[in-house]
């Protein structure tokens, strides 16, 4: 739809389907899974409380999932700066975390 709209010529109403802007619900939609994301890594980061390498998971999980919560929020709000930071914030915890958790599964499987 919106490829065909575009090569008509016709680009009325298809700001709503493009998801860098700020008014499409593919925008919204996406707000929402990065919502969800961050409960989940927080409800996740339970699991997590037994030696140094559990414990790293555990606040990083928190801090990622609270970064990614916040992100949404203050987007929404419209505070963009604040949104760049906390997003700053989950692209650095969500690798580490990842490869943090890849060794403590590899740990496990031994």
């Amino acid at each position: 739809m919106v490829r065909e709209s575009i090569l008509s010529g016709y680009t009325e109403g298809l700001e709503w389907f493009v998801i860098g802007s700020p008014h499409s619900i593919t925008n919204t939609i996406e707000g929402i899974g990065y919502g969800f994301m961050g409960l989940t890594v927080i409800f996740v980061s339970q699991i997590f409380s037994g030696d140094k390498l559990e414990r790293w998971l555990r606040w990083l999980f928190i801090v990622n999932g609270v970064a990614g919560i916040a992100g949404v929020i203050l987007g929404g709000l419209g505070i963009m700066m604040a949104t760049m930071v906390s997003l700053v914030v989950w692209c650095v915890t969500f690798p580490v975390a990842a490869v943090m958790l890849a060794i403590y599964l590899s740990e496990q499987g031994k």
